[in-house]
């Protein structure tokens, strides 16, 4: 009999222990879980607010236009900000293609698009076919207009790092947002530098007539150097355009995060009912 109660006596033991951890772990879990979703709520402000953007686009016009507008008008910048809905125009440029995407620059502005491409949807088969015919395809016009969502590069953060460093390489665009003071001094200087060997190579590359004419000389001065530096800008501001996607499409993003708020707060109000149990001991 004695054997008997001992046993269970053991056995109630062992049970307390159980509830015992499982209630340390309980709030560690509980505050796990409102870690997560926080944190992913937090990766998705940007898409949210987009969510309750106007649905009517800011027109920004044809960007080809820009230029002529910023140096007629003092003072005058494009309407641009970053997560907006925009309407825009213009002539294509630097055009590149990856899997569904295509992409390209605008001409006259640092406005950089992505939209469906041409192959989108197609079988690896279909590409090949695609690739090796000559046909143009619907997506290779030679002029742009459409609406969608714009972002500043420099708040997009490492989003938009692979068509940075693409265009960064074959174009030697350089973006702002990249560069700190010391970073742009030495951008400067490349720069310069640069100029100087190009000049010197175009005068040696030319001949005795052209040099005569244009009044070339082997090496540039300080004052011809400093022209040729400011007539292009150190870095851009740039902005890239989600064609096609309107606010409306973001709707999913507010109704996942509202539910996952709604679980956050719910493991709140049992994190409370915990401490205060434990509190009472």
């Amino acid at each position: 009999m004695r054997d008997e109660q001992e046993q269970v006596d053991d056995e109630l033991m062992a049970l307390a222990q159980r509830r015992e951890q499982s209630s340390v772990l309980q709030p560690i879990l509980m505050l796990l879980v409102i870690a997560v979703l926080g944190s992913v709520i937090s990766d998705w402000r940007s898409e949210i607010a987009y969510f309750f953007e106007d649905s009517e686009p800011v027109a920004l016009g044809d960007v080809t236009g820009w230029p002529a507008k910023m140096r007629d008008e003092t003072g005058w910048e494009p309407p641009v900000a970053h997560n907006t809905f925009v309407s825009l125009e213009g002539v294509p440029s630097r055009r590149s293609e990856g899997g569904d995407w295509e992409f390209f620059k605008l001409v006259g502005g640092e406005v950089y698009v992505q939209r469906e491409g041409r192959m989108a949807g197609m079988s690896a088969l279909e590409r090949e076919m695609a690739l090796s015919s000559n046909e143009p395809g619907d997506n290779d016009r030679t002029y742009y207009e459409g609406q969608g969502r714009l972002l500043s590069f420099a708040s997009s953060g490492e989003r938009l790092a692979g068509l940075k460093r693409f265009y960064g390489e074959r174009y030697g665009m350089a973006f702002c947002e990249d560069y700190d003071a010391a970073g742009l001094e030495r951008l400067a200087e490349e720069r310069r530098e640069t100029i100087r060997r190009n000049w010197t190579a175009r005068y040696r590359e030319a001949s005795e007539e052209e040099r005569a004419e244009e009044g070339w000389t082997e090496r540039a001065t300080e004052a011809e150097v400093q022209q040729v530096f400011e007539s292009e800008p150190l870095c851009v501001n740039a902005y890239f355009v989600q064609d096609g996607r309107r606010p409306i499409d973001h709707w999913w993003y507010a109704v996942m995060a509202l539910l996952m708020g709604l679980l956050a707060i719910y493991n709140v109000y049992k994190l409370v009912r915990w401490a205060r149990a434990w509190a009472r001991g």
